[in-house]
């Protein structure tokens, strides 16, 4: 069933522009928001999402820039099938903080004074900067992101951040900027979406405490089939840091760490469902868990899976031996 994209624009931008980014026949609901703040423009996004929620198809978030911060306090807790963000606002306090520096102020003076016009055409507002403050995202729709490392407006490290924390998926343009404008950035633009729009819309934990053995060996099973004890894996799960990827409610693919916190920390498998494999699960697996792991990991691989491994920036180590686990009497 195809998606409808609910898309909200960026400042200047307009619901119509999206058309140009996607292919011919898909049908966009665009939000036209009145006004430069969250709590302004709020029931105009959420009234585009329940027209674009009749339809009775899947809904997909496309947002642009300032409209992807807006979207995202519009539409939490709502339905959406996944997110696709375009050099999205992500940190709005910390951008707002950047603003007061820029203007030379100080945020006594702004709560003083309530707003600020500054020489870059912004003004500055201590309501905003404490609504921002007050009301932080909760965000945990399947959610990629584009964006351009000449980005002025979101520093590479908040968007890895949010990338990181939210199991998002991060594609960055070298030599782009914040706005999506020359040929060649369209280009790239219109061909991330359609690659985006194919991927099965798969939500990513980090640490998934909720994991059971239950839910987990029903999916190894299709993996890895074998004869495992239900209490003996529950305690398993309870020791390892998991990483796991959803398609809906459905458990497609999990990576488990097992570490002392200080001098080693192993990887005791990478499982992906077979019809789920070779679209990228297994890779942003590894990639989270490069980026939580508290100290380096040492794991075997089997020969045919040596490349994915090494493709992935991992690097041969130590010949590995096993040891039979002792007989139990």
């Amino acid at each position: 069933m195809q998606s409808v994209i609910l898309y909200i624009h960026g400042k200047g931008g307009h619901p119509e522009e999206a058309a140009a980014w996607l292919e011919n026949g898909v049908t966009i609901v665009g939000a036209e928001y009145p006004k430069d703040s969250p709590w302004e423009a709020a029931p105009a996004i959420r009234d585009a999402y329940h027209q674009a929620e009749q339809s009775g198809r899947p809904v997909v978030l496309l947002a642009n820039s300032i409209g992807a911060f807006f979207a995202m306090h519009a539409l939490e807790g709502l339905a959406l099938e996944r997110a696709l963000l375009i050099s999205p606002i992500l940190d709005m306090e910390r951008l707002i903080e950047d603003m007061i520096d820029w203007a030379g102020v100080t945020e006594e003076e702004l709560q003083l004074r309530g707003e600020i016009p500054t020489n870059f055409g912004e003004t500055l507002s201590w309501r905003y900067l404490s609504f921002v403050r007050e009301h932080p995202i909760h965000w945990d729709t399947p959610t990629e992101i584009l964006y351009a490392d000449g980005d002025t407006l979101t520093s590479r490290g908040t968007v890895e951040r949010f990338a990181r924390r939210h199991g998002a998926g991060l594609t960055v343009l070298r030599d782009g900027e914040h706005w999506f404008h020359t040929e060649k950035q369209v280009t790239f633009l219109r061909q991330w979406l359609a690659q985006s729009l194919k991927k099965p819309a798969v939500r990513f934990v980090i640490d998934d405490r909720a994991l059971n053995a239950e839910n987990f060996l029903q999916f190894v099973m299709q993996v890895w089939p074998g004869n495992y004890d239900l209490q003996r894996t529950q305690e398993a799960l309870k020791r390892t840091i998991n990483l796991t990827a959803y398609h809906g409610d459905t458990l497609v693919g999990c990576l488990r760490i097992l570490t002392d916190g200080c001098f080693f920390g192993t990887i005791t498998e990478l499982l992906v469902l077979p019809h789920y494999q070779r679209q990228g699960i297994g890779s942003r697996l590894l990639r989270l868990a490069m980026e939580v792991t508290p100290t380096t990991l040492y794991f075997g691989a089997q020969p045919q899976a040596e490349g994915f491994y090494e493709k992935n920036g991992c690097r041969h180590g130590l010949t590995s031996y096993t040891i039979p686990a002792a007989e139990q009497a």
